[in-house]
């Protein structure tokens, strides 16, 4: 059997090995934040600066939380394409033997014979 390096990642990325292991050795909630160069302590203390710099942690807290909901929501939908129920259960409604083939109007079967024909002959081929 053929060693497909494209079915080894796929089937890598989706394991329980990866699912358990981050890409990242640290969680946003166990990093340390630590304070810009130019944090001023003076300017902290009065209160307008004081309710920018709340307000920018609060926004980032919020950004934090709406990603790892996506997150979450990712990985159910992807779970949901891997699980058993969708592998026994196809989107189709009809069977392949079911579906009626029709040419489009535009179709033309001399048109296309003809050209057949024309490219047999370009590449060494005869009808």
């Amino acid at each position: 059997m053929d060693h497909d390096p494209l079915d080894e990642f796929i089937n890598g990325l989706f394991s329980d090995e990866a699912h358990e292991r981050p890409s990242d050795n640290v969680s946003p909630e166990d990093m340390e934040f630590k304070l810009p160069e130019w944090f001023d302590e003076k300017k902290y203390k009065q209160a307008s600066f004081r309710i920018i710099v709340l307000a920018t942690y609060d926004y980032k807290e919020q950004i934090l939380k709406k990603a790892r909901k996506k997150m979450e929501l990712v990985d159910e939908y992807i779970e949901g394409l891997f699980s058993k129920d969708a592998f026994e259960q196809p989107s189709d409604t009809k069977k392949p033997e079911e579906l009626e083939m029709k040419l489009p109007e535009w179709f033309d079967e001399n048109e296309f014979n003809n050209s057949k024909g024309e490219n047999l002959e370009l590449y060494g081929g005869g009808c």
